[in-house]
């Protein structure tokens, strides 16, 4: 993109880096119309002297609400150039699950809706994501805010990938700690204790919070400037490839470096569960991974809890002809029906050993293309719902001081593809809760482990297990057509063997066989496919971090001697 004056529309700009970068685009000679919502409008005022247009914009209105907004906002200067996603909430708890989500990531999805087709029509423009350190760090009682920001960079990976042939781009910047209001009461969403047994946790994170509040080492001015070198091609990112992804401070460098690391030389700390019979309830059993694995842990001689919806639940007769306890389970159900039915498992043993959130399915479509209900229910079914179901069996675990908490991701929790961005955002979520998670349920005897599979022969994206739509937009026709039939090819054709990954599953979960004398891995890839996947997404982060190291760091304030 040349430095010629650009438009820009910037949401969440009452505050923070918001703030900082409409004055900065201001100052460069861009156009810049800020926005932010109802009860912090008039913070806007001194902007608008300074020569930026406002707009009253909440990103979580209705998407009907976002387009007017977005007819007004282009009739302004005739055109948008660079839409920022910046408006964000802060939740310190791991189950603020409408608050954090709304805010971070289905809003800006409505507002990416809104804009885009005003920026495919001029066949120009950026859309830039703001994401965070915690896009790759998972810390107790931020795991949900962390899955918002794991989940950010799929869409905005996924997005640039299916714009970028109508000559759109996406990005999503990565700041670490910045000197901003995000963790001031009036951003960050804080609802004490609610449970004894996280009450030590909760105080202790809310009292770093407390502190760290502007006592950041990310100076925002410095950060905004690279925002706007980079959009524009000019200054410190002259010369250089647009970035995917663009981390921003010291910190974040070396967090994304450890965990790049991390996941490339597979590091595992040591077993310590007996082989002893067990308890498990697995969710999704009807078909897959979720099948397969019934049938490995009740070879072991342990007990299974076999759950299917109502459409499949017949599917479960011959697993408990074989020896499996079956239970309908729907896991979008609300909290309550859960909870009854948590209370009907626990009867049948007296435990639960082993809980398996495996029940899922692949949205399919252009990001643009997918309406609210349609993002939300994918959601719905890979993160709110496996929430739910850990509030209802977590108590129980907590109570005997033992259990372990299996999540089934994927190698889309790595890698981003074309028209599944909602599948790939919610498995990068998920790495971020079970990690998240397992910091906060560990000091309890508790673990949590995802389970990244590649692509095995589970049939997930076969008709059945997956939701498309007839191309919706004209301009993405050639690539649902393409990618649909990539699909149905890859579907009968994929490299994994479920039963070989349901048995390595038991093995890890039981500390035998292969992995017997290993440490308990929070994240397992499995399949030569997410080995090669993941490693190259590592390799290419790591490469990108020498790159720009001198930029990224570049952010901080002067260190006091």
């Amino acid at each position: 993109m040349s430095s010629e004056q650009l438009v820009w529309l910037i949401t969440g700009t009452s505050s923070g880096i918001g703030r900082h970068l409409t004055l900065a685009a201001l100052q460069r000679g861009d156009k810049v119309i800020a926005t932010g919502r109802s009860r912090s409008f008039a913070k806007l005022a001194d902007l608008q002297a300074q020569g930026a247009d406002v707009l009253e914009l909440d990103v979580t209105a209705p998407l009907e609400s976002l387009q007017e907004v977005a007819k007004k906002a282009v009739q302004i200067h005739g055109r948008i150039d660079v839409l920022v996603n910046n408006a964000g909430s802060y939740s310190s708890f791991i189950y603020d699950t409408s608050y954090s989500s709304s805010t971070n990531v289905f809003g800006p999805l409505n507002v990416n809706r809104a804009f885009l087709p005003y920026m495919r029509e001029r066949h120009s423009g950026t859309v830039v994501w703001i994401g965070s350190l915690s896009g790759w760090r998972s810390a107790p009682t931020m795991g949900l805010y962390s899955a918002t920001k794991h989940a950010i960079r799929a869409l905005s990976q996924t997005l640039h990938t299916e714009i970028s042939p109508l000559g759109l781009r996406s990005i999503c910047i990565e700041p670490g700690a910045f000197k901003t209001d995000l963790l001031t009461s009036d951003n960050r969403a804080s609802h004490g204790v609610r449970i004894g047994d996280y009450k030590l946790l909760t105080e202790a994170v809310e009292a770093h919070l407390v502190g760290l509040n502007h006592n950041q080492a990310g100076d925002t001015n410095k950060g905004v400037e690279i925002i706007i070198d980079v959009v524009k091609g000019e200054g410190c990112a002259a010369g250089k490839p647009f970035p995917l992804i663009l981390p921003l401070g010291s910190d974040v460098h070396g967090v994304i470096k450890e965990q790049a690391t991390f996941a490339r030389e597979v590091h595992y700390p040591y077993l310590t569960m007996s082989s002893q019979q067990l308890v498990w309830l697995i969710t999704g059993t009807s078909s897959g991974l979720g099948r397969c694995l019934t049938l490995a842990a009740l070879k072991r001689g342990d007990k299974v809890i076999a759950t299917g919806r109502s459409q499949s639940f017949s599917k479960l007769e011959d697993l408990k002809a074989q020896g499996a306890d079956i239970l309908e389970l729907d896991v979008t159900s609300p909290p309550e029906t859960i909870n009854e039915v948590a209370k009907k498992a626990i009867h049948i043993y007296g435990r639960i050993d082993v809980l398996v959130n495996n029940a899922g399915y692949g949205e399919i479509g252009p990001l643009e293309e997918k309406t609210s209900k349609e993002a939300y229910d994918q959601f719905n079914t890979h993160i709110f719902g496996p929430l739910n179901i850990n509030q209802a069996f977590l108590p129980h675990m907590r109570e005997r001081r033992t259990g372990t908490i299996v999540w089934v991701g994927s190698i889309c929790g790595w890698i981003c593809v074309p028209t599944i961005a909602m599948y790939c955002a919610t498995k990068h979520a998920t790495r971020a809760l079970s990690q998240a998670l397992h910091a906060e349920i560990s000091p309890f005897g508790l673990r949590s482990t995802c389970i990244e599979a590649g692509f095995f022969q589970s049939n997930i994206f076969g008709a059945a297990h997956h939701v498309t739509s007839e191309s919706r937009i004209d301009d993405y026709k050639e690539l649902v057509a393409t990618t649909d039939a990539q699909w149905e090819a890859m579907n009968n054709n994929l490299p994994g063997d479920p039963v070989k990954c349901a048995e390595i599953i038991v093995d890890v979960v039981k500390g035998e066989g292969t992995a017997l004398g290993k440490q308990f891995p929070l994240v397992l890839p499995l399949g030569s496919d997410a080995h090669g996947g993941i490693k190259e997404v590592c390799e290419k982060t790591i490469g990108q971090l020498g790159e720009w190291e001198d930029v990224i760091c570049s952010t901080d304030f002067p260190r006091v001697a």
